[in-house]
């Protein structure tokens, strides 16, 4: 299984901003609550379900980052904690939001529980290496482009490999 890509972001600066926060709500989840969740799977369906609860519970509460909790004040002073989530596009100049100063990620968590993580897509699945092979390039074809230094196998080529592939799946039998 072949990992998910970074889509491409909204042009539009509104819809590129809620992008970003929603692309923090995804690393969270993937990050944190797979990871948590995939520590309960050898569990009974009962405690799973208890630990399921318990890590949404928590991962809710590291929603400081929105500003709700997390500060520590005194005489001296006040501490907060922050996060901040960047963009580094391929070409361009870098891009960060404080998410403390965006629309709200304990509002964002009660989307994103459900898989909610908004309308412009934050990943897309990239296309396997079967997909590639159905497809008919028009150097499949016979009709490499000039300069090219790098041919597409053709169909021979591919028929060749598959029948490889299913004398040696006899073999093993």
């Amino acid at each position: 299984m072949t990992k998910p890509q970074l889509a491409t972001p909204p042009v539009d600066a509104r819809n590129f901003e809620l992008w970003l926060q929603h692309a923090a709500g995804y690393i969270f989840f993937r990050d944190a609550r797979d990871y948590a969740r995939q520590r309960c799977a050898k569990r009974s369906v009962a405690e799973q379900a208890i630990a399921h609860e318990a890590i949404d519970h928590a991962l809710y509460g590291m929603m400081i980052a929105d500003g709700v909790t997390g500060a520590i004040q005194g005489p001296a002073g006040v501490v907060h904690v922050s996060t901040t989530v960047h963009f580094t596009p391929a070409k361009g100049s870098p891009v960060a939001i404080n998410l403390f100063d965006g629309d709200g990620v304990c509002m964002g968590f009660h989307g994103w529980i459900g898989g909610d993580f908004g309308e412009d897509p934050i990943v897309v699945e990239p296309e396997s290496p079967a997909l590639k092979l159905k497809r008919k390039p028009a150097a499949a074809k016979g009709h490499a482009k000039r300069g090219s230094a790098r041919k597409s196998p053709g169909k021979t080529t591919v028929r060749k490999a598959v029948k490889t592939k299913a004398k040696q799946r006899k073999a093993q039998r």
